[in-house]
């Protein structure tokens, strides 16, 4: 069976008979399930993901991604630059967040290369959830272009 799962009434559910008793844990998952379809786990991003983010040879940019929740306990955040898992990189800071935003650094010399790069931000919601009844994942995307190269020192 494909699609949407179905979810049935238990037999002293108001949803299934007229009582006083209220919804029962079925419903209240149903219910949870539909409002979690419309929620995107991820508001806002700083700056833009419409926008092509430039970093100069030498310098940095704060990617920040902002949760319609109250705070980041629960929430797990992976930022993948070309790929790869940019805080598993050796030397590499954790991820900070506060209140309801999560962030991390991109350094020119975590792009290594002059040209085109790409950072997408990867969010999932890690709490206990009935049935799984947990949000879905969130994605954004950021182009990121690194300018120029470092000078050389001469002697």
């Amino acid at each position: 069976m494909s699609g949407s799962p179905i979810y049935r009434p238990t037999p002293k559910c108001m949803m299934n008979r007229d009582t006083v008793g209220g919804c029962c844990v079925v419903c209240r998952e149903a219910g949870v399930a539909r409002i979690f379809a419309k929620v995107d786990l991820i508001s806002e991003t700083l700056p833009s993901s419409d926008e092509t983010v430039r970093i100069a040879a030498g310098g940095q940019q704060n990617f920040a991604i902002r949760t319609p929740y109250g705070g980041v306990q629960g929430l797990q955040a992976e930022w993948l630059l070309d790929g790869v898992n940019l805080l598993a990189r050796p030397g590499r800071p954790s991820l900070s967040g506060r209140e309801s935003i999560l962030s991390v650094t991109v350094t020119a010399a975590d792009l290594r290369q002059p040209g085109d790069h790409t950072l997408r931000a990867l969010v999932r919601d890690t709490r206990a959830y009935p049935n799984d009844t947990r949000p879905p994942p969130a994605e954004r995307e950021w182009r990121i272009v690194l300018e120029g190269q470092p000078e050389l020192k001469q002697r």
